[in-house]
C-alpha cells in the first residue's frame, strides 16, 4: 500500500524554525499557512508536500515583508572528525565537529547536536535549508577528504550516506526509549551500565546520547539546560556518569549564546572573560557576573576534572580574544589594563592554558591593547610584552612553541625560532629552566613534554634536535630559583591532593589535559571510543585500548589491544605490553599502539604519566 503525501508547515520567529503541524489535505494545509500569516507574528511560513518515499517539495512560501529572521551560517573550521560508520557519528568528537561547524543554527535552534541526531524532524529541516546544508556538507568533504587523501567528492558521496542512515535512525527510536523512561529510576550509572549489557559496543553512543536527548527536551533555554544536567550530577557522580555529564556540558557551554545565558550581565568583555577564567578553577564569587547556572557549573568543576568542559571553557575565552570586540567601554589604556589583569590568570607552567589557540589569540589582542601610542605594538614588541609575563624560562619557550604552529606564528616562523634558540643558550642547567617543586612534577615530565612541543612547532628538525639534546643533557646544578610556577592546568600536572585512600594518585596528561586517576576511580579505562575515561585520537588505537587497575599498592597499565602499548618509564627503558600488564611508577610516557611518523603522531598517540603518593 503506497501511503498518500502528507503536508508540513513551517513557522519561523526571528530566524527560528518550527513545525507548526502535519496536514493530510493540502487545500487545509494552505488555508491555514494563509491564516498564520494573518497573525503577523512570523517571519516566515512554509508548506512541504512530504511523498511516500520521504521527499519534501516546497509548495508555499511566504516572507514577512520587513524581512527574515538572522541568517545561520557555517563557521570557519580547520580540523573535521572523519566518522567510518553511522555509530562513529553520536560521539563526542563528532558531535563536536558539528557544534562549531554549525554553531549559529544550533543556538537559533536552542538544541545540542546529540538533541539533533535523534530529533527526525531537526534533522530533516536542517536539510531543508539547502544553502546552509549544502555549504556544510562541501566544507566537511574538503577537510576530511584532505585529512584522508581522497577527492572531496568520494567523501561528500560517503557523508551524504551517513546523513541518511542517521535520519533512518531517528525514525526508529522505539529499540531504545526503555532506557530513557528508565533514567530517573536508576539514574545515569545504572542506565549506562544497562546500555553496556545490552547493546554491543559501537550502539552504546548512539543509545546513550537518545537517554540525554530524551532528559534534555523540556529544557527549552541554555540556562535550563544546563541546570538540567547539574541536577544529573547532583544525585550521580560515578566515574561513569561523570564523564557523559562532562561531554554534555560542553556541548552546552561552548557557544556564545549559551555563555551569554548562564553569565547573564556583565558590564564589558573583561569582566565577563574573568568570570569564566575563574570557573575553571573553580573559583567563582558572586562579585563577578554570573548566574545560578554559571554557579553549579563552578561547584562541579571544584569537585570533578572535567577536562572536555575546560577545554570548551578555554576555547570560548581564546574565541572572544580573538575577537574585535574591546575588552572594556573605555579607551585603549584601559584596554590594556584589563588585559594586563587577565593574562596572569591563563599562565601556567608551560606557556599559557588553550594552547596555540589562546596563545595566537592573546598576541593579536596584546598587539593593540598594549599599545601607549595610537599605533600598534610591533610584533617584536608585542613577544616581548608577553613574555615578560613568565617569571621563568619555561613559560617563555613554551609560549613561543604553542605561536609558532598559528598562522601569524608561520609567517614569523624565523624570528619566533631564533628566540627559542636564544632562550636554549641563556640555560646553565635543568633548574634554570624548570625549578624543582618538591616531587609535584619531574625533570622527565618536563623534558618529555617539551620534546613533544619541539617537534610539533614547525622548527627545523636539525634545530629541534640540537636545542632537545641541550635540554637532555642538563645536569643539575645549583638551587633551584625561588620565583613559583602557577598551578598547571595544561600540559603538566601540578600539585595533586593526596587525601583519599594510601596509595596516592596517577596522573594522566594528554593533549595538555590533566585525568587524576584515584583508586576509587578505577577502572580506567583508556581507549579510542567515547565511552572510555580517557579517549584517545588515533588511528591505531583500540576502541578499549588499556585500563589502569590498583592491585595493593600498585597502580597498574593492562593492554588489551591489537597494536600494543608502549610505556616508557623514568629509566628511559621502554617496556612493549601485548596483552600484559606493568606497574606505573614514577613518571614516564605512555605511547598508544604505533606513533608512526605523522605531524600530530607525539601529541595524539602518546600520554603522559606520574605516580603522586599519599603524603
Amino acid at each position: 500500500m503506497i501511503r498518500a503525501s502528507t503536508f508540513e508547515i513551517i513557522v519561523e520567529i526571528s530566524g527560528k524554525p518550527e513545525i507548526e503541524g502535519i496536514y493530510q489535505d493540502e487545500k487545509i494545509a494552505l488555508d491555514r499557512a494563509l491564516d498564520l500569516l494573518k497573525l503577523a507574528r512570523y517571519t516566515a511560513v512554509r508548506v512541504y508536500r512530504v511523498g511516500s518515499n520521504d521527499s519534501h517539495k516546497l509548495i508555499f512560501e511566504k516572507l514577512h515583508t520587513g524581512g527574515g529572521g538572522s541568517v545561520s551560517k557555517i563557521a570557519s573550521i580547520d580540523h573535521a572528525y572523519v566518522c567510518s560508520t553511522v555509530y562513529d557519528v553520536y560521539s563526542f568528537d563528532s558531535r563536536l565537529t558539528l557544534l562549531h561547524l554549525l554553531r549559529s543554527y544550533f543556538d537559533q535552534q536552542l538544541i545540542l547536536p546529540l538533541e539533533l541526531l535523534h530529533n527526525t524532524m531537526a534533522l530533516r529541516y536542517l536539510e531543508r535549508d539547502s544553502l546552509l546544508f549544502s555549504q556544510a556538507g562541501h566544507r566537511l568533504a574538503a577537510l576530511q577528504g584532505q585529512q584522508l587523501k581522497i577527492k572531496p567528492t568520494e567523501r561528500h558521496d560517503v557523508l551524504s550516506r551517513l546523513f541518511r542512515e542517521v535520519l533512518d535512525l531517528s525514525k526508529t527510536p522505539d529499540r531504545l526509549t526503555p532506557y530513557a523512561e528508565e533514567l530517573r529510576v536508576q539514574g545515569l550509572t545504572g542506565v549506562i551500565a544497562r546500555i553496556i549489557a545490552d547493546l554491543p559496543d559501537p550502539e552504546q553512543s548512539r543509545a546513550i546520547t537518545f537517554v540525554m536527548a530524551r532528559y534534555l527536551h523540556e529544557a527549552r533555554d541554555w540556562a535550563l539546560k544546563l541546570d538540567a544536567v547539574c541536577d544529573l550530577f547532583d544525585h550521580d557522580q560515578s566515574p561513569a556518569a561523570a564523564a557523559w555529564i562532562d561531554e554534555v556540558l560542553a556541548e552546552i557551554i561552548d557557544g556564545n549564546a549559551a555563555v551569554k545565558a548562564v553569565l547573564g550581565y556583565a558590564p564589558d568583555l573583561a569582566t565577563a572573560l574573568m568570570a569564566l577564567v575563574a570557573v575553571l578553577d573553580g573559583a567563582w564569587d558572586d562579585r563577578l557576573p554570573g548566574t545560578r547556572s554559571l554557579q553549579r557549573l563552578n561547584d562541579i568543576l571544584a569537585r570533578q576534572s572535567a577536562p572536555r568542559v575546560r577545554a570548551a571553557l578555554l576555547h570560548r575565552v581564546s574565541t572572544a580574544l580573538a575577537g574585535q570586540a574591546p575588552l572594556t567601554k573605555g579607551d585603549r589604556a584601559s584596554n590594556g589594563a584589563a588585559l594586563r589583569q587577565l593574562v596572569p590568570k591563563l599562565r601556567q607552567f608551560g606557556g599559557f592554558m588553550g594552547g596555540v589557540a589562546m596563545s595566537a589569540a592573546l598576541t593579536r589582542r596584546a598587539k593593540v591593547d598594549f599599545s601607549k601610542r595610537h599605533e600598534d605594538l610591533t610584533f617584536e614588541e608585542t613577544l616581548t610584552a608577553l613574555c615578560d609575563f613568565f617569571p621563568m624560562p619555561a613559560g617563555k619557550i613554551g609560549y613561543l612553541l604553542d605561536l609558532l604552529p598559528s598562522e601569524m606564528g608561520r609567517k614569523k616562523a624565523t624570528y619566533i625560532t631564533r628566540l627559542i634558540a636564544d632562550l636554549f643558550s641563556e640555560l646553565r642547567g635543568i633548574h634554570d629552566f624548570a625549578p624543582n617543586m618538591d616531587g609535584s612534577w619531574s625533570q622527565t615530565m618536563v623534558r618529555e613534554d617539551f620534546r613533544r612541543r619541539l617537534y610539533q612547532a614547525g622548527i627545523p628538525r636539525r634545530l629541534a634536535d640540537g636545542l632537545l639534546e641541550k635540554l637532555e643533557l642538563m645536569q643539575d646544578c645549583g638551587s633551584p630559583p625561588v620565583a613559583r610556577s602557577l598551578p598547571v592546568t595544561g600540559s603538566l600536572p601540578g600539585p595533586v591532593s593526596t587525601r583519599t585512600g594510601d596509595i596516592g594518585k596517577l596522573v594522566l596528561t594528554y593533549r595538555g589535559i590533566r585525568h587524576v586517576v584515584a583508586a576509587s576511580e578505577t577502572p580506567f579505562t583508556i581507549g579510542r571510543s567515547p565511552d572510555c575515561r580517557l579517549t584517545v585520537d588515533w588511528v591505531t588505537a583500540s576502541r578499549a585500548h588499556a585500563v589502569v587497575q590498583v592491585e595493593g599498592n600498585d597502580f597498574i597499565l593492562l593492554d588489551q589491544s591489537k597494536n600494543g602499548t608502549f610505556v616508557r618509564g623514568h629509566d628511559r627503558k621502554i617496556i612493549a605490553l601485548a596483552k600484559n600488564s606493568t606497574v606505573l611508577s614514577g613518571q614516564g610516557t605512555i605511547t598508544i599502539g604505533l606513533i608512526g611518523d605523522g605531524p600530530d603522531a607525539a601529541e595524539s598517540a602518546v600520554i603522559g604519566y606520574q605516580r603522586v603518593t599519599a603524603s
